[in-house]
C-alpha cells in the first residue's frame, strides 16, 4: 500500500500514535493524531509516507490520559480503508503466451493459442514473433494459477496432419497425434522454451525428443530438476543424450533424486542438474 485512511474514536485528550512498516519490518512512517475533544468524535488519519514509499503493516497505539483514570490502550474502534476506497470488486490477471514452430521449413502453420481460464476458453492471436496477451477479469481473487492452461496446434500444410501441445503452470504436455510428433531442440531458440517442471509425452501417438542440451535444460528449469513422463502403451523416445553430455546419475549419492518408475540422469558439465526420465521411454543414446 502507498496510502491508507484509518477511522476511529478514542478517549478525549488521547494522542494516538500510528506507525507504518514495510514487509521487512522497517518503519517507513510515523504519525500522531491531535487530541480528540470528546469521546464521541470520529477521527480520521491518512497514512501516506513521502516518496511513494510502500508499507505492509500498520501499528496503532493509544496513550494514557493523565489524571483521567483511563489507562493503557484507549482506542474504541479502528477501521482501515485502502486508498481506492475499499476492497477490490474484481481482479485483473494478465496472461502472456508465446508459441513458435520448431519446424522452421515453412511446411507447417501454427494456430492461435487457446487459453483455458476459470470461465472457459479464450482465443489469443499471436503476432509475428509468436507473442500474445489476454487480460482476464475475475470477481474472485485467484491464488492457484494452475487453473490456467494453454494449447496450440501445428498443422502440416501438405496433408493437414495436426499436432497439439498444451502447457499448464508447470507442465508441457504433448497432445494426441496419431502420426507422432518430434521435437528437435537444435531447432528451437532457447528463449522460446517454457519454464516447466515436467514434459508429458503420455498422450496417444509416438513422441520423439532429440538433442536436449544442458543449455536447453537450464532454460526450462528454475530448480535444476526436470521430469519427462511417458506411458506404457505407445513407445516414446529420447535421442542424443550422451552426445550432449548426459550421464546416468550416481544413485549412491544421497542428493540424487530417486523416483519409482524413473531413471535419473545428470550432465557431465554440471552434475547438480537432474533429469528424470520415465522408464517407459526409450533412451536412444
Amino acid at each position: 500500500m502507498e496510502a491508507t485512511k484509518l477511522t476511529f474514536k478514542h478517549a478525549s485528550g488521547d494522542v494516538i500514535n500510528i506507525q507504518t512498516f514495510d514487509s521487512n519490518g522497517v518503519k517507513v512512517g510515523e504519525y500522531n493524531t491531535l487530541p480528540a475533544p470528546n469521546d464521541a468524535t470520529l477521527v480520521e488519519a491518512i497514512c501516506d509516507p513521502t516518496g511513494n514509499t510502500t508499507f505492509q503493516y500498520i501499528v496503532v497505539s493509544g496513550t494514557a490520559v493523565s489524571g483521567s483514570g483511563q489507562d493503557g490502550f484507549n482506542l474504541k474502534a479502528v477501521s482501515v480503508i485502502d486508498s481506492s476506497g475499499g476492497n477490490p470488486e474484481s481482479w485483473d490477471y494478465k496472461v502472456d503466451v508465446h508459441a513458435v514452430l520448431s519446424d522452421t521449413d515453412g511446411s507447417e502453420t501454427l494456430s492461435a493459442v487457446t487459453v483455458t481460464l476459470p470461465d472457459g476458453d479464450h482465443t489469443v492471436t499471436l503476432d509475428g514473433n509468436g507473442d500474445g496477451t489476454i487480460t482476464y477479469n475475475s470477481s474472485t481473487q485467484i491464488t492457484d494459477t494452475s487453473v490456467f492452461s494453454a494449447s496450440v496446434t501445428a498443422t502440416e500444410t501438405s496433408n493437414s496432419d495436426e499436432a497439439t501441445v498444451e502447457a499448464t503452470e508447470n507442465t508441457y504436455v504433448f497432445g494426441d497425434d496419431s502420426e507422432g510428433f518430434m521435437l528437435d531442440f537444435d531447432n528451437v531458440d532457447q528463449a522460446d522454451l517454457p519454464k516447466v517442471d515436467e514434459i508429458d509425452l503420455s498422450a496417444s501417438g509416438e513422441h520423439i525428443l532429440s538433442n536436449l542440451s544442458l543449455e536447453d535444460f537450464l532454460a526450462m528449469t528454475d530448480d535444476n530438476t526436470l521430469k519427462i513422463s511417458g506411458d506404457d502403451i505407445i513407445t516414446d523416445s529420447i535421442t542424443g543424450l550422451t552426445d550432449n553430455g548426459w550421464i546416468l546419475a550416481d544413485t549412491s549419492d544421497p542428493s540424487t533424486i530417486s523416483e519409482t518408475g524413473y531413471t535419473t540422469w545428470t550432465n557431465a558439465a554440471d552434475t547438480s542438474v537432474q533429469l528424470l526420465i520415465d522408464d517407459d521411454i526409450d533412451v536412444v543414446s
